[in-house]
């Protein structure tokens, strides 16, 4: 069977690579939230050998092409059922480095963001980060017109959908102890947020 494979994510890989050089400590564990096909996960476990990898999604229909994907690689574990909207949304007892989060915000219902800032808090150790990609509004306003025509499309298709805007999500975040470190402009308009807990002062070498 052909394995399943996304556009978006072969173009914005290296990109999203770069960044996460910036922040990834050389070991350590890092949960990937909405994996998707797993083209990203099995991307970046090539690239960061030294880090234990655990993709997950909310649901279950493509887990067999991400373990297909990462079979030849051993820093990658089997993907587990993580959806983020449920109030309990795993049972997770292993404290990550890092959870990434890419292209779901925008095509998710909000509390699905909420139930990635409440997973984050109860699993991240205390040096963590929280690594969000996708269009993001600045300040209510779209950043391109191709953002605006999306976001509209996406309401059309689902009426909990929709590009957000930075600041909601930021202000989200500090419901639950973070803040938001840094914003990095992306190719295509697209954005990476970078969220820490509001007491840590990020002091150790990365990649």
């Amino acid at each position: 069977m052909q394995l399943p494979s996304s556009a978006s994510a072969q173009r914005n890989k290296e990109p999203i690579l770069s960044i996460l050089k910036l922040y990834l400590l050389a070991k350590g564990t890092v949960l990937e939230t909405a994996s998707g096909t797993g083209e990203h996960i099995n991307f970046f476990s090539e690239k960061f050998k030294t880090v234990h990898w655990q993709p997950s999604d909310k649901l279950d229909r493509n887990f067999w092409a991400i373990e297909k994907r990462t079979e030849q690689q051993n820093n990658v574990a089997s993907p587990i059922t993580i959806d983020l909207t449920s109030k309990n949304p795993t049972d997770l007892f292993l404290k990550y480095n890092a959870i990434i989060n890419i292209n779901m915000i925008h095509i998710s219902p909000w509390e699905a963001t909420v139930g990635l800032f409440s997973l984050a808090k109860n699993i991240l150790r205390k040096e963590g980060f929280i690594f969000t990609y996708g269009p993001y509004r600045v300040n209510g306003k779209h950043t391109s017109e191709g953002n605006e025509n999306f976001d509209k499309y996406l309401r059309t298709t689902n009426s909990t959908w929709g590009v957000r805007s930075i600041e909601k999500v930021a202000t989200l975040s500090k419901r639950f102890g973070f803040r938001l470190h840094r914003i990095h402009d992306m190719p295509m308009n697209n954005s990476v947020l970078i969220f820490y807990f509001n007491n840590f002062q990020m002091t150790q070498q990365k990649f």
